[in-house]
């Protein structure tokens, strides 16, 4: 998957040509290096060491380092810390003694060192603790050094409002991790790190945290943690753990901070036991979250996204995750997971949700018993009734999804069996029905893990035939093999986890999804789909579940619109380059036209995507950039036809004359309107619509075709550009929402097949009606044929 050190740090065999990669193809860049991440782990020291290039030989010749500030000494193999460093501090650990970047010097063979160092694994802030003799770290692991220490001052370099350029670093990194970093930068995304529990534990260096933090003027200075050093309290699991968090006091907004163990007793006699009254102060106003901002550079620079504050709105509501704070006491202490009692977790108010930046510090074991507690307080605070007692053995699970017109989903999803009915939402905005599909699943086999009914395998009826498939192939796959690709796959992760946990795990059999059967299958499906869907209404509030991060890879890539993207990479880029395209102001379509005045729903995929012939389509393109081959155009442009309307019209030959006011094509807007009115009229009475409302909405239809003031925002149709108008129907409930839905696809398909069908017939017309010039050139006979 996606990692930083692959960008930064892999040794990849690229084409140096790269540079020239065009921006529409630099998205590709990014994909091809994706792919290569999951190589890395695998690559061996004698590996890189043999794919350096003829430079990174030349790195390696020793050579007595310019500034005593910065020491790259070469790690041995099995010699203790205390002996590669006279001062009791293993080189893996410094940060530089005076607080300045490594590489102050512009001499490339420093840099050329510093980079041969990073490779050999000698330049990471947090080794793991071990006694006795050090084993090397793995490459991925010497590849986090080189990326937070000596490429960007101790700063996550892929965080898209903190990333820097790297455009002076041209001669130490590939060109083509430089366009791959421009290219996020440009898109605004980044390549988030989903476990920063290094932080939680403490196996962070205090210098690393300093350097990390704002600097008041009340922060220690680089003095103070050399001093630490030399008496051999280098991290913070050294000085701090976490305040103890007691389960009374989890509705308290206040996130977890760290506090002094007490001066520890290496201190004594040193110069650090003067430092210390002063830097205990610093360090018992530090919390996690300041740690994980400091991580990703909020703390220190404003960026694009308006720094600090910025991310804290961005990210979720501080201290959001106090419902977890009865999972840990201590810094790392698994055992405090154990000792608590689950019903004190299964209280958790419903507002304690964890945030999408600052929860990553946490275990993932604890991520994970947070989510399924949630599951369980749901199920416990549920007013929904549970199955009769003559269905057990039988469990079922549904969901639904509503488009808005903000193009965003709002999801339910619900799950039933004998022991109790749940409902819940799911908050993140790239939510669809296929993410509601599989929580349901989840959520009925976590009722039946903690629950279980009486068969050994019961059966779980589901209408997502995709997740029935995918379960019953991924079930017989090893549990080391990589599950098949999809953009649930994290939740199929998930789901899997906890079928393979039950000691019964429950039977996933399909059934028909809105059937008038009154067989068993159809109606515990009829059930949990009227749970999930009245759950979308305001009076029917419930649980809202937050992104399972703990099953996503080590690296994934990040939206602030659409968060962690767990679908195609490639697909993904290209869609976020289109937008940024559509989002430019000096882009024509923006020019010609208001798309915010005009209905948002989204118009239906099929005659886009899925149809043989896209005419329809490529009329809208050239109308909307006013580049449609009209007389109006042609006569503005090349001055070879009259603009006059070639039909016989005392009008101009505009785009909006030819397909909303020329009477030569009367005939087939009539024939349209009869289509769109009948179509609209049989919707509205499947949905038993008021008389009033009725009226209103084919009155509007009735105006698609014409210059209607009162229901065009410009008063003049716009039809044949793809666009509506708003549609004056109530969409407070979720079958009005629905029916507004149907109905524009009705619109939309009526008026762009209209729009296809006029362009096509004044393209054959007009054909056989093209006047050639003649040219004022004389040619010879034999070169005639050139005019």
């Amino acid at each position: 998957m996606w990692a930083p050190s692959v960008i930064l740090a892999a040794p990849l065999p690229l084409v140096a040509s790269t540079r020239r990669i065009p921006f529409y193809s630099a998205t590709a860049v990014v994909y091809c290096i994706a792919h290569c991440a999951s190589h890395l782990r695998e690559v061996s020291p004698p590996a890189i060491r043999r794919s350096r290039t003829s430079w990174q030989r030349t790195a390696q010749t020793p050579q007595r380092p310019t500034s005593p500030a910065v020491r790259h000494q070469p790690e041995k193999l099995g010699q203790p810390a205390a002996q590669r460093n006279p001062n009791g501090v293993p080189e893996t650990q410094r940060c530089g003694a005076d607080g300045t970047r490594p590489w102050p010097h512009r001499r490339s063979g420093h840099r050329v060192r510093a980079d041969a160092a990073a490779r050999r694994g000698s330049l990471g802030h947090s080794p793991p603790p071990a006694r006795g003799p050090r084993l090397p770290a793995p490459p991925l692991q010497r590849a986090h050094g080189r990326v937070n220490v000596w490429l960007n001052q101790c700063i996550y370099p892929l965080e898209g409002p903190t990333a820097k350029s790297f455009a002076r670093s041209a001669r130490i990194i590939p060109a083509a991790w430089l366009i791959a970093l421009d290219v996020l930068r440009d898109q605004h995304l980044s390549i988030r790190p989903t476990d920063l529990s290094h932080l939680f534990s403490g196996s962070v260096s205090l210098r690393h945290i300093i350097r990390t933090q704002a600097a008041p003027p009340t922060s220690p200075s680089s003095h103070v943690i050399t001093n630490l050093e030399r008496a051999g309290v280098s991290t913070l699991q050294d000085v701090a753990i976490w305040d103890d968090i007691l389960p009374s006091s989890i509705i308290s907004a206040r996130c977890p901070a760290l506090r002094p163990r007490g001066m520890p007793v290496a201190l004594r006699g040193r110069a650090a036991e003067r430092d210390w009254p002063s830097f205990a102060p610093w360090l018992s106003r530090l919390t996690l979250q300041d740690l994980v901002y400091g991580f990703f550079g909020y703390s220190l620079r404003s960026g694009s996204l308006g720094g600090l504050d910025a991310a804290r709105a961005a990210n979720g509501r501080l201290g959001s995750l106090d419902a977890a704070r009865a999972l840990y006491g201590s810094l790392g202490s698994p055992g405090a997971v154990r000792e608590s009692p689950r019903s004190a977790i299964h209280c958790i108010p419903p507002s304690c949700s964890p945030p999408s930046l600052w929860s990553l510090a946490i275990p993932r074991p604890i991520r994970k018993y947070f989510s399924e507690s949630l599951f369980l307080c749901a199920l416990r605070l549920s007013r929904f009734p549970a199955l009769h007692s003559s269905y057990s053995g039988f469990l079922a699970s549904d969901a639904s999804a509503l488009q808005s017109p903000s193009h965003s989903s709002h999801v339910t999803f619900a799950a039933t069996s004998p022991s109790g009915s749940l409902a819940m939402q799911y908050s993140p905005p790239t939510a669809s029905s296929l993410h509601g599909e599989v929580l349901g699943l989840i959520a009925a086999s976590l009722i039946h893990l903690h629950h279980p009914v009486s068969p050994d395998s019961p059966t779980l009826y589901t209408d997502h035939l995709n997740s029935v498939r995918y379960i019953s192939s991924s079930l017989t796959l090893p549990s080391s093999h990589r599950l098949p690709a999809s953009p649930a796959q994290p939740l199929y992760s998930w789901l899997i986890d906890i079928l393979r946990r039950s000691p019964n795990a429950p039977s996933i059999t399909y059934t028909p999804a809105h059937t008038s059967s009154t067989s068993l299958p159809a109606s515990l499906n009829r059930y949990v789909d009227a749970l999930a869907s009245v759950s979308h209404t305001p009076l029917a509030r419930s649980l809202v579940l937050p992104y399972p991060t703990f099953t996503l890879p080590d690296f994934a890539l990040y939206s602030p619109l659409h968060g962690f993207i767990t679908s195609d990479i490639s697909s993904f880029l290209s869609s976020c380059s289109t937008q940024l395209i559509l989002s430019d102001p000096s882009f024509r379509p923006n020019i010609t036209m208001f798309r915010h005045l005009y209905d948002a729903h989204e118009p239906p995929l099929h005659p886009y995507t899925r149809a043989s012939s896209a005419y329809s389509a490529v009329v809208q393109l050239y109308a909307r950039s006013a580049q449609l081959d009209d007389a109006f155009t042609r006569y503005h442009r090349f001055g070879d036809v009259a603009p006059t309307c070639r039909f016989g019209c005392s009008s101009d030959e505009t785009p909006h004359h030819i397909f909303v006011a020329c009477p030569h094509y009367a005939h087939l807007r009539r024939a349209a309107m009869s289509a769109i009115l009948e179509d609209t009229s049989r919707q509205l009475d499947a949905a038993e619509t008021i008389s009033d409302i009725r009226d209103v909405v084919l009155q509007y239809t009735r105006s698609l075709f014409s210059d209607d003031a009162a229901v065009w925002p410009q008063y003049s149709s716009r039809y044949y550009l793809g666009t509506m108008p708003h549609l004056p129907c109530p969409t407070t409930t979720v079958a009005q929402q629905r029916l507004a839905a149907r109905i524009m696809n009705g619109w939309h398909l009526g008026c762009i097949r209209l729009a296809g069908r006029i362009w096509g017939d004044y393209k054959r017309l007009t054909a056989s009606r093209a006047l050639h010039p003649i040219s004022p050139l004389s040619l010879p006979a034999h070169l005639s044929h050139l005019l």
